[in-house]
C-alpha cells in the first residue's frame, strides 16, 4: 500500500464514523432539556391578624425530546443555592401548598404556584448572607435520569426584585451527583 492510498482510506474511515454518529443522534439519542422561569410574586393573607403569605408563580418548559416527570416542588433553606441532590449540606423545608407531581411532554409548558407563610421563623432575614432560600424541583426523565432545578430566591426581598435582577434569569436542568 502506497502513501497515496492512505489518504482515501482515512477520509473514508472518517466519513463512516461521522455517518454512524449521525445515525445514532438522529434515531436513538434523546436530549433532556427544561427551563424553569420565575413568573410573578403576590402577597396574600394578612387579614384579621393572619400571617402574610407569599405566592410564587413559575413556569416549567420542556424544551427537550423526552417527557419529564416533576416529582416534587418545595421551598428550602440551607447553606448552598445548589439544592440537596447536588450539595451535601442539610436543608430546612418550608411548609408550602401541595403541588401535585406532573408530567410535561416535549414542547409543553406547565405553571404552578407555591404559597408559603412569609413569617416562617426558618426563613433567613435579609441580612443573613450565610443561608439561601431556594425553590427546588426534582425531575426524572423518561430514560430514568434524575435531575434537579434550584432557583435562589434569597434576594427576593419584601418589595420585589427589579426587572434587571438575576432572580429573573431562567434555570436549566442540573444533573444530580449520583447520576454521573
Amino acid at each position: 500500500m502506497d502513501s497515496k492510498d492512505l489518504i482515501p482510506i482515512l477520509l473514508s474511515s472518517a466519513a463512516l464514523v461521522f455517518s454512524i454518529l449521525t445515525w445514532y443522534f438522529a434515531y436513538f439519542h434523546r436530549r433532556t432539556k427544561a427551563i424553569l422561569c420565575y413568573v410573578s410574586r403576590e402577597f396574600g393573607g394578612g387579614v384579621n391578624d393572619a400571617s402574610m403569605t407569599r405566592e410564587l408563580t413559575y413556569s416549567f418548559s420542556n424544551t427537550g425530546e423526552q417527557s419529564l416527570y416533576v416529582k416534587g416542588v418545595s421551598v428550602l433553606v440551607g447553606d448552598s443555592p445548589l439544592g440537596p441532590l447536588r450539595h451535601s449540606s442539610s436543608y430546612d423545608v418550608i411548609k408550602v401548598n401541595k403541588v401535585h407531581p406532573f408530567i410535561v411532554s416535549p414542547g409543553q409548558i406547565e405553571t404552578f404556584t407555591l404559597i408559603h407563610d412569609n413569617n416562617d421563623e426558618r426563613l433567613p432575614e435579609n441580612e443573613d448572607n450565610e443561608k439561601f432560600t431556594i425553590v427546588h424541583l426534582e425531575v426524572i426523565s423518561a430514560n430514568g435520569v434524575r435531575y434537579e432545578m434550584s432557583h435562589d430566591i434569597s434576594k427576593l426581598g419584601p418589595i420585589g426584585p427589579e426587572a434587571k435582577n438575576r432572580i429573573w434569569k431562567s434555570i436549566s436542568l442540573g444533573k444530580c451527583r449520583y447520576n454521573s
